[in-house]
């Protein structure tokens, strides 16, 4: 194996969600070829989440702490394909941030007893509102949101999204 196929090789491994498992292999690959020697330099958290095994793709970079795993009866919460009520998307690095936190406040005042979810997916931060297991109970939500906020309309849509179901 050349020099830059091996690099090419490592760096595609150590961004794999099954890293963990690979990187015995490229371990071994490098121990074989004594003619040259490679070091990796990486993050303590990146050698944390290898050790402690594979990491979840869907998981966004950022999400907001109003998203619990438990409610206060101790019920947990498991994920499941659903639907949620995009409220706001952007990509302006100076104010997408500012503005999700300002709309959900204004959603969470209007409607508390639907969830939201400020999440950050690179370069996008957007603002979700709800765990619908229907479209139906998602585009009602949303006609409610455009009727009481009508300056959010134009950006109001219903999502396929991995939602909170408590059990």
């Amino acid at each position: 194996m050349t020099r830059p196929t091996l690099i090419i090789a490592v760096a595609v491994i150590a961004i794999s969600p099954l890293a963990a498992q690979r990187a015995v292999n490229v371990t071994s690959c490098i121990n074989n070829d004594s003619t040259s020697t490679i070091h990796v330099i990486q993050p303590a958290a990146l050698t944390e989440l290898l050790e402690g095994g594979a990491v979840s793709a869907e998981e966004p970079e950022y999400v907001s702490e109003n998203e619990t795993d438990s409610d206060v009866s101790g019920n947990v919460s498991h994920r499941m394909a659903g639907y949620r009520v995009q409220v706001f998307s952007d990509n302006n690095q100076r104010t997408a941030k500012g503005e999700a936190r300002s709309k959900e406040s204004q959603i969470r005042e209007a409607f508390p007893e639907y969830g939201t979810y400020i999440v950050y997916n690179s370069p996008f931060w957007r603002l979700k509102v709800g765990d619908f297991k229907t479209q139906h109970e998602a585009e009602a939500v949303a006609d409610a949101i455009k009727s009481r906020f009508p300056s959010f309309a134009r950006e109001v849509r219903v999502v396929r999204d991995r939602i909170n179901s408590r059990r």
